[in-house]
Order: structure tokens, then C-alpha cells, then sequence
């Protein structure tokens, strides 16, 4: 869009027109070079429909599923879409076609001949009309003849200063194009077009000079505060949608449009859209400003508020719970979702209470130190979600079973019992519309299924498939990890992070991990065996945390010579991960055991076990096993 500031309007537009020429050309030209595909006019007309209000808080409440790109209207953005789609042609044969218009009564002509040549109420009468006109025929109930009679009608009902600022606008609307650097590369490609029937208006000299003094006090009046880029309030609408779902789904902000809608958006007609507000409070995330964004907030819910009085108290209270969640402000977030709960419960809205559980659930992932500050439990939550409504949308039955996957891992369940529930919920989300955010979600828990069970080549194909779009510090670590700790100005910088508030428990336990083999690295290994968590800290740690210290504390005492004294503990370990068929952490237990047989010089037995397990170590290639033969 251009530095012009918006004007919103209800009626027809430059942009408007401009589709027009192309039905147009569309309907009488049939000039092979230049001749306008269906797809071309889909993009253009669908955003100028009426559309629903795209919002990423109500995540399934949205059907802005790969929502496409709306062309912004303005003739740079036109061209550089037909452009990129091969109708260059095209393009220069409309400028030729807007070029060529001189006064309002050429678009009437073209708009009369559109509605009298090519309209027609349905496919007989096409059929019936092509005898008495050449042109291509548009059924009425069609998505071009819809366009088309509402365009006109838009048309008719305008007032003589509304036409005549229509009039202003379009010259404004080529005008600006023209004076673009571009327009020098393709100007001298364009040919006079003399398709329009030339209307004689019967001016004198003396009418022809009141024209122009009329048109010279109204071009002073209209530049005040009329001029500008003129778009309806449906295109608006559509183009908020677009920012608002590129920045949820793919984090990238287009700031030189979005600053035009910031800057641009006059103060009346900022009222009537207040998915700006929830623009700007996306962005404000993106930017990682808590304030902004708790602003922004609360403008949205409070225009929201004053339209849907009972339905969006509860939604507005999950949309501070997310706000709060997403800067780690847990206790607020505890009580924006509690209240929430309440509210829902009291309104029996059973769709967003659906989500309201599913953020409590992701929200006690992502911290299970806050897991009793909830008067329900995980568990009741995945039961609730199974249990949900035949009516409610598949990605609640969905989001059920991938809950009740982790919860699973979580509790040390049977890894038949974990991998059913991954294919019941995979079976769901293959069946499904995914959107960007949910395909990338479940890629991801693909990565931490097939990670949980030590499948290196799954893992490694759901990493590379998932987006790289996590944040700076999981990815340090994770490096960290891969290069066991060999780069140690990384491992440093990583350490330093621990007491940082923002990070989340995953990130958590990973620091301290990394910590605890860096003392082991160092031969320190009483402070290493300090730095295990207590007791205490383990309380909501899952199963995989705590198998992996256990692990890391054998280490520890293998590494010190005192591998015995965590050979009980080992040993009931590795009974569990038996009965739950957990390759992964059976094959380091096994690994850990044959190390403290060689320890106790029990060589034989030590033999055995090695001999009894080589399939396992073979299969995950361990480098121990060269030093575990006996």
C-alpha cells in the first residue's frame, strides 16, 4: 500500500474498478496473450467478500486454514502478483486500459455494457444470449457475477461528492503507480488502448472551463482530508486477517504494510477493526514487549467486550492467561485461567471451555511446578477432553490423545500404551486440515516420541521436518548436547542462563543436565552429586527427567570408582524400564550395570550380560561397547 493515508469506504473503490476492467477484457477481448484465468480473479474478488474475524486465541474457533495472501490494492501490488504469475501481458494491457480513461462516463459505459452483455440470471439464459452478444457470459449467482452486481450497485447509489471523490482517487490510484521507478521499465511496452466507446459529453468552451475551475476548488477541498488509498471495509478486513495469521503461524511481520495500517488508519475508522489491536499485541510478542502487549490486550477485549457482553468475558480472560503464560508470569496466568474456567462453567460454553483446558494443559507442561495451584489434574483434563462432544471440532479428540501421550511418558507407562495413544492421535491429525502451527506441532511431537524410545534416524527425520523457528536458547542446547560439551564457550553461556525467568522447565532440566556432566567432565564429582536435584525438586519432574538423573547419579559413582553403591537403585530401575519396555534408558541401565560387574571384577557375569544384551547395544551403537568387552 502507498504512504497515502486509508480512506475505509462502503462504496466502490479504484481497486474495484480496476477488477472490473479485467472482467472486462475478460468478457469482450479474446486476445489469447492477455486473457485473465479464474484463479487470477478468485485471489483479486475473495478478499473483498465479507469475512470472518481471524483469531489465533480461539485456535480452533478459526477457519482461516492456509489462508492465501490478499493482493493489497494498490497497482504496485497488482503488479508485482500478476508478475509473479505470469500475466505481465496482462497487466500492461490494463494499465494501457486505466490510462485511457478520461472522464467518469467511460465507467459507466464499461459498467452499463458489463451489466447488458454479460450478465444473466442463469446458464439457459447464457446460452439464449450468446445469439444476440459475442461476449462471455457471468451468471448473477456466480463469485464474478456477484462482484459485478454489487459493484454496480455500490455505484449507483453514489452521491455526486462521493463519485467525484471516487473520480479524485482514481486518478491518485495510477497516478502514484506512474511515478515509480518501475513504471519506467514497462512504460514504453504500453500501447494506446482505444476499446472504450468514445462518449461525447457536448461541452462548450464555457462548460469546458467551468469543469476545470470546478475541478480545481474540489481538488483543493478533497486534499484536506478525501484523498488517499481508498479500500472497502471487506479488503481491510481480509488484509488484517493475512498480518494477523503470518504473524501467528509463520512469525514474519511485513513492517512496511503493517505500518501503513498502524499510521495510516484514521482514528474513526481504527473503531470498527479491532483486530488491529490484536495485531498489534502480536507483534508486541514477537518483539517480546510485556507491556505492549498487555495494552494491546486489553484494547482488543475491551472493544470486544462492548459488542459480545456475556460471550467474551471468558475468552478475554484465556487471551490474558496466554498473554501472561507467554512471558512466564505463571501466578497471573494461574488465575486469568481459573477464572476463566469459572466463567465458562457458569455460561455453559462447552467449545471454549475445550480450550481453556487445552492451554491449562500445555501451560502445566510447560511448568508442572504449578500443577497443584489447579483444582483439576492433568489426567482429568485428557479424560475430559476424550470424553468431549461428537460436535466439537477433531483437533480437541486430537489434542486429547497427544496429551494423554505425554501424560503416559510422564507416568511411566507401558511403551505399548504410549505408542497407541501417539497413533490414535496421529490417525486424527492425518485426517485433518492441519494449519501450519498444528502440522509443526505434531512433527514435533513426533521428534519427542521417537527421541523418548532412542529412535536416532526417526528422530533425527522429525527434527529436520519441524520448523526452525524455536527459540535461541533450545536450540544452544540442544547443541550443546550433540557436541557432548566439546565447545566449552557455549556450554558456559548456556550455564549462565539457569537463572534466567524466562526460560521454561524443559530448558530447565536441560541447563542443569548439562551442568552435572560438566562437573563430571571436570572430575569434580562431589559437586556434581550436589547438584542433582533433591527429593523434593523431583516431586513433579516426569519420568523421563528422573530416569535421567538416576542415570546421570550411576555415572557419577561408576566414574568415582564407587559404582556399587548405586547398584540397587540401578537394579530396581532397570526392573521398571523391563516391564514398561523402554529400550532407550534399559539399554544405558545395562550399559551402567556391565561397567559395575567390571568394577566388582565379576567378569563372567559381566561376560553374560554383555553377551545376553549385544542385539541392544548393537542397535543403538554405543560407544561404550568397545570398552565393555571383557
Amino acid at each position: 500500500m502507498s504512504e497515502e493515508s486509508l480512506i475505509i469506504t462502503s462504496s466502490i473503490s479504484p481497486f474495484d474498478i480496476t477488477i472490473l476492467f479485467l472482467i472486462y477484457d475478460y468478457c469482450f477481448e479474446f486476445d489469447v496473450d492477455t486473457r485473465t484465468s479464474i484463479d487470477v480473479f478468485l485471489t483479486l474478488i475473495t478478499p473483498t467478500f465479507p469475512t470472518v474475524e481471524h483469531n489465533p486465541l480461539l485456535q480452533g474457533n478459526s477457519n482461516c486454514y492456509n489462508l492465501p495472501k490478499p493482493v493489497y490494492p494498490t497497482l504496485i501490488d497488482l503488479y508485482e502478483y500478476l508478475k509473479n504469475n505470469n500475466y505481465e501481458a496482462t497487466f500492461r494491457k490494463l494499465m494501457s486500459m486505466l490510462l485511457s480513461i478520461n472522464n467518469f462516463d467511460s465507467i459507466s459505459y464499461i459498467l452499463n455494457r458489463i451489466e447488458t452483455e454479460c450478465l444473466v440470471k442463469t446458464n439457459k439464459e447464457a446460452r439464449e444470449s450468446k445469439r444476440i452478444y459475442k461476449s462471455k457470459k457471468v451468471v448473477k449467482s456466480s463469485l464474478l457475477g456477484i462482484f459485478i452486481t454489487r459493484s454496480i450497485s455500490r455505484y449507483a447509489i453514489c452521491e455526486f461528492d462521493e463519485k467525484n471523490r471516487l473520480w479524485k482517487n482514481y486518478q491518485l490510484f495510477v497516478k502514484s503507480f506512474t511515478e515509480l521507478p518501475i513504471w519506467k521499465t514497462i512504460s514504453g511496452s504500453i500501447e494506446k488502448y482505444d476499446g472504450f466507446q468514445k462518449v461525447d459529453n457536448n461541452f462548450n468552451e464555457k462548460d469546458d472551463s467551468l469543469v476545470k475551475f470546478l475541478d480545481t476548488m474540489t481538488t483543493k477541498i478533497f486534499t484536506c482530508n478525501q484523498l488517499g488509498t481508498m479500500i472497502s471495509h471487506n479488503h481491510f478486513q481480509s488484509i488484517l486477517n493475512w498480518e494477523v495469521y503470518n504473524v501467528s503461524q509463520f512469525h514474519k511481520i511485513d513492517k512496511s504494510k503493517v505500518d501503513i495500517i498502524f499510521n495510516h488508519l484514521p482514528l474513526h475508522d481504527s473503531a470498527k477493526f479491532p483486530t488491529v489491536h490484536l495485531l498489534k499485541y502480536l507483534i508486541a510478542l514477537e518483539d517480546y514487549c510485556y507491556q505492549d502487549a498487555l495494552t494491546s490486550l486489553h484494547n482488543y477485549f475491551d472493544y470486544m467486550l462492548t459488542q459480545n457482553a456475556d460471550n467474551y468475558f471468558h475468552i478475554s480472560l484465556l487471551g490474558l492467561g496466554a498473554c501472561y503464560a507467554y512471558f512466564h508470569d505463571c501466578e497471573s496466568a494461574i488465575k486469568s485461567y481459573t477464572e476463566a474456567t469459572k466463567v465458562a462453567r457458569e455460561y455453559k460454553d462447552s467449545t471454549i471451555l475445550n480450550l481453556i483446558m487445552l492451554w491449562i494443559v500445555e501451560f502445566i507442561q510447560e511448568h508442572p511446578e504449578y500443577t497443584n495451584r489447579f483444582q483439576v489434574m492433568i489426567n482429568q483434563i485428557v479424560r475430559y477432553l476424550k470424553t468431549s462432544n461428537e460436535n466439537e471440532a477433531s483437533f480437541i479428540f486430537g489434542n486429547a490423545y497427544k496429551f494423554e501421550t505425554f501424560l503416559k511418558m510422564s507416568k511411566n507407562d507401558s511403551s505399548i500404551e504410549i505408542l497407541e495413544s501417539r497413533f490414535k492421535y496421529a490417525a486424527i491429525a492425518h485426517q485433518s486440515v492441519l494449519n501450519n502451527n498444528e502440522m509443526d506441532q505434531f512433527l514435533k511431537h513426533s521428534f519427542i516420541i521417537w527421541d523418548y524410545f532412542g529412535s536416532k534416524t526417526l528422530t533425527e527425520l522429525y527434527r529436520n521436518m519441524s520448523s526452525k523457528t524455536s527459540d535461541s536458547l533450545s536450540t544452544k542446547i540442544a547443541n550443546v548436547f550433540e557436541n557432548s560439551l566439546s565447545d566449552l564457550t557455549e556450554t558456559l553461556t548456556v550455564l549462565r542462563s539457569i537463572h534466567s525467568p524466562n526460560i521454561t522447565y524443559q530448558q530447565q532440566m536441560g541447563i542443569k543436565l548439562i551442568k552435572i556432566r560438566y562437573l563430571l567432565l571436570t572430575e569434580d564429582y562431589q559437586q556434581a552429586l550436589d547438584s542433582l536435584p533433591t527429593e523434593k525438586n523431583t516431586e513433579f519432574m516426569d519420568f523421563r527427567w528422573r530416569t535421567t538423573f538416576e542415570l546421570e547419579k550411576c555415572n557419577i559413582l561408576i566414574a568415582s570408582k564407587n559404582g556399587i553403591r548405586s547398584l540397587s537403585a540401578l537394579l530396581k530401575l532397570i526392573d521398571i524400564l523391563a516391564i514398561i519396555k523402554n529400550p532407550k534408558y534399559l539399554h544405558q541401565a545395562l550399559v551402567q550395570l556391565v561397567q559395575i560387574m567390571k568394577q566388582q571384577n565379576k567378569t563372567q557375569e559381566a561376560q553374560k550380560l554383555f553377551n545376553s544384551n549385544i542385539a541392544l547395544l548393537l542397535y543403538y551403537n554405543s560407544s561404550d561397547i568397545n570398552t565393555l568387552r571383557v
